[in-house]
């Protein structure tokens, strides 16, 4: 766990360096998200008391945006809130992720070995945490339904390997994924 806290901590202070420089690749994406998160949380400010949110030009795509427009508008616009949010993500995610592997009963050495790569190695979970993008949502959610599978297994007792219809279901589901993925880069424009 010190393994986590510890790239939190490095997280952390990456996006707070952010205010004296700008790191590669925060050109794109992450500016087009904070640009219309700035968009909305200003929409927010013209129009939370009147409760008509139907003027609002909302694009395709632009959920997460809005999502982090919310945070602005309660505390104030800044491209460090964002980086800081999907830092705190990433926590939730990373001892998400030091639970399911002292639940798959490993020892000591691989959970520390393990959530040192998660932590310092996968790429989607170190840098692109500290940039205002998707990911870190992607990566806690994957490891909640990682858990779930988990705890239904060893909870129920049900063994994921005969039972027929919940590997339908779940091949259904990962079939989905792949296709929704294709779909998103295919389609996917920076702004």
């Amino acid at each position: 766990m010190i393994i986590i806290f510890t790239g939190f901590i490095i997280k952390l202070i990456i996006v707070i360096s952010q205010v004296f420089f700008e790191l590669p690749l925060t050109q794109t994406d992450p500016a087009a998200f904070h640009n219309e998160a700035v968009n909305f949380a200003a929409y927010l400010k013209n129009n939370f008391l009147s409760l008509n949110f139907s003027g609002y030009e909302h694009k395709p795509g632009w959920l997460y945006s809005t999502f982090l427009g919310v945070f602005y508008f309660i505390f104030g616009e800044s491209k460090i809130l964002g980086g800081v949010l999907s830092c705190i993500v990433w926590l939730f995610s990373a001892i998400i992720f030091f639970n399911i592997l002292i639940k798959l009963n490993l020892n000591k050495i691989r959970v520390n070995f393990l959530s040192l790569i998660y932590t310092f190695l996968f790429p989607v979970s170190f840098y692109y945490t500290t940039l205002m993008l998707r990911e870190v949502y992607l990566l806690l959610f994957v490891n909640l339904f990682i858990l779930g599978l988990i705890n239904i297994n060893t909870q129920k007792n049900i063994n994921f390997l005969n039972n027929k219809k919940l590997n339908f279901l779940i091949l259904i589901n990962i079939f989905i994924i792949i296709i929704s993925s294709y779909l998103l880069f295919k389609f996917h424009k920076a702004y």
